[in-house]
């Protein structure tokens, strides 16, 4: 939907509603956010029930564990789509934190961790070809014992499409036995349950977490186009 401000507005971004104000090469639009559905897939299933167990536990803790994450949290700023800072809460947090350790395969912590640096990929690419068929992820650094790195990708789709938005998909978690190089064909046609078409768009992001702390840094972000 196309759109003229007044001359008391000048410019428009964020969500009110279900009505999203952005912008393109073209100037400012407004779209409908719509949630992605679930998917009912494993890792949807393991996370909301490992979810709905941890906002469980964290109403058995004490109040004094209880109000360490709530101060732990103020440690982290956030920033929403308006650059406004704000803190997410407590339980957010510990559930956050130990999604995290979960996915890691490591038990619930409950001490708050505190902020540190964590790594990231300086590079990172996809290389899809469909008539092997192959998809060769390829990044530096290598990754270290200490982290893991959530792998999102979307499934193959029309390569007009500028923006995923919320079609990633958690395909794994990599440790240091992963390589760069290899390939990820396999797994990725096990999610999707297709390998994609010649001209197709794939969308890739990698984040880091540290195991023992839960904590998660800065995504990096690359597409391919599969030919």
């Amino acid at each position: 939907m196309k759109a003229i401000l007044s001359g008391l507005i000048v410019d428009a971004k964020g969500k009110l509603g279900d009505m999203v104000a952005a912008h393109n090469h073209y100037g400012l639009f407004f779209r409908e956010r719509r949630d992605t559905p679930p998917n009912h897939s494993p890792y949807w299933i393991s996370i909301r029930d490992q979810t709905i167990a941890l906002s469980v536990e964290w109403r058995t803790l004490t109040q004094s564990v209880r109000d360490s994450w709530n101060q732990g949290a103020k440690l982290f700023r956030r920033s929403d789509s308006l650059g406004q800072a704000y803190y997410q809460t407590g339980l957010n947090f510990y559930v956050g934190t130990n999604i995290n350790r979960f996915l890691c395969g490591l038990p619930t912590i409950y001490t708050p961790p505190t902020p540190l640096a964590l790594p990231y990929f300086t590079s990172l690419s996809l290389s899809a070809n469909s008539a092997i068929p192959e998809k060769i992820i390829s990044f530096t650094p290598a990754i270290d014992t200490a982290y893991k790195v959530k792998l999102w990708l979307t499934k193959a789709i029309n390569a007009g499409i500028n923006r995923a938005f919320h079609q990633y998909r958690l395909l794994e978690l990599l440790d240091n036995s992963f390589l760069s190089g290899s390939n990820i064909e396999s797994t990725f046609v096990s999610r999707f349950t297709s390998s994609g078409n010649s001209g197709d768009k794939i969308f890739v992001k990698a984040i880091f977490v540290h195991k023992a702390s839960g904590l998660v840094g800065q995504p990096i972000y690359a597409t391919s186009i599969i030919f």
